[in-house]
């Protein structure tokens, strides 16, 4: 989290491992992938978001119900399992 954010995690709960068909993908170049990710909660951190600009333009911190639309399927998933779990 240090290196992609600049955030560094002081307390990491794993919360959900996702693999299977469900993480295949196809890059627009032809190839393919199956992934696996391993989603963690932090609640608490520390340090400033910064950017790295040769991997993107912009980070920052989104509310449950002003998402950006073009959030990866993979990621919409994630999301509604957080939304579950914290109705």
């Amino acid at each position: 989290m240090l290196e992609e954010t600049g955030l560094e995690c002081l307390e990491l709960q794993e919360f959900k491992i996702l693999s299977g068909e469900k993480m295949y993908h196809k890059y627009p170049n032809g190839d393919e992938i199956y992934s696996i990710e391993m989603v963690f909660l932090c609640e608490k951190y520390r340090g400033e978001l910064k950017v790295q600009e040769e991997e993107v333009t912009e980070q920052r911190f989104f509310d449950l119900d002003d998402l950006p639309e073009n959030i990866s399927p993979h990621q919409v998933e994630v999301i509604q399992m957080l939304v579950e779990r914290y109705k």
